[in-house]
């Protein structure tokens, strides 16, 4: 009836009951990223696969030609592209092109922009990458999925949020709790757990599903390696003034974080000073 108020159900519940809502992540890409670990797969079955989903195509080929990639030329052919990029520039470029339409919307509940999201989301995986070249991490592109796609759950949980982000942060400033316990006392759960299930519904990896769950709870991540590396990205992301949003700097970090990794301060500022550098190659990948 005209007048009437409508009431909008900000439980966790309500939350998990509408992520089949968000358009489910591109299975092409899973294939994709299955057949480049298959030695004896050939660039044309890849080409082939990614053709299939137009929009991936598409998206592929402008992140490809981004300075991140550093190719010598400007590539007008998936064939082509394909051909000069190594195979884990390969499956970064698969992961960002299908993850963007996700990352680049506005978050208002966490008062973020679809810009800041998307800088943030890549700024974290340039921060990946420097960890893994300089730790000899093997697996870079698990940390390099977990960081992209770390808070998928904002995109669930914005209008919730939105609702209750007073709430929540007069919780934060009056208690002294952390974003996510204040998210967790008043909604019921927070954006790590609510992607964490959209990243299991979608058949992601368990490790990744479960280091996004864990990414900022320290009694949690300080338990499992990927975790850690999760926490640590993102905090130094934060450090480098690439995070935003009304939740910025309101996490707390274990005091062993550093300890378990076996990070020293001396690291801590080389990632730092080589992301920033690295992200400068990156910046053209804001405005595909």
């Amino acid at each position: 009836m005209k007048g009437d108020t409508v009431v909008i159900d900000t439980s966790l519940e309500h939350i998990f009951e509408h992520i089949n809502q968000l358009p489910v992540f591109p299975k092409v890409v899973f294939k994709a990223l299955k057949l480049l670990d298959d030695p004896d797969a050939n660039l044309k079955e890849l080409a082939d696969l990614i053709r299939y989903d137009q929009g991936l195509n598409a998206n592929f080929l402008r992140l490809a030609n981004s300075a991140r990639f550093g190719l010598s030329r400007q590539v007008t052919r998936l064939d082509m592209a394909l051909a000069l990029l190594g195979i884990d520039q390969i499956k970064e470029v698969l992961l960002v092109s299908a993850a963007k339409p996700y990352l680049d919307k506005p978050l208002q509940g966490y008062g973020m922009s679809g810009f800041e999201l998307w800088t943030h989301s890549l700024a974290i995986t340039v921060v990946s990458e420097v960890v893994s070249r300089k730790m000899g991490i093997q697996d870079s592109t698990t940390l390099f999925t977990a960081c992209l796609m770390h808070d998928i759950g904002k995109v669930a949980m914005n209008v919730q949020i939105g609702l209750k982000n007073s709430e929540i942060l007069q919780l934060v400033h009056q208690e002294n709790v952390s974003f996510n316990e204040a998210e967790w006392k008043v909604v019921g759960g927070d954006h790590a757990v609510v992607g964490s299930e959209i990243l299991r519904q979608w058949e992601f990896p368990f490790e990744i599903v479960r280091a996004v769950r864990n990414h900022h709870d320290p009694d949690l991540y300080i338990q499992d390696e990927l975790s850690l590396w999760l926490s640590s990205c993102n905090t130094m992301t934060t450090l480098m003034g690439l995070s935003y949003g009304l939740d910025t700097f309101m996490y707390k970090i274990h005091p062993d974080l550093p300890k378990k990794l076996g990070l020293t301060y001396d690291f801590l500022f080389d990632v730092l000073q080589d992301s920033v550098i690295e992200f400068e190659k990156t910046r053209d990948m804001l405005y595909l």
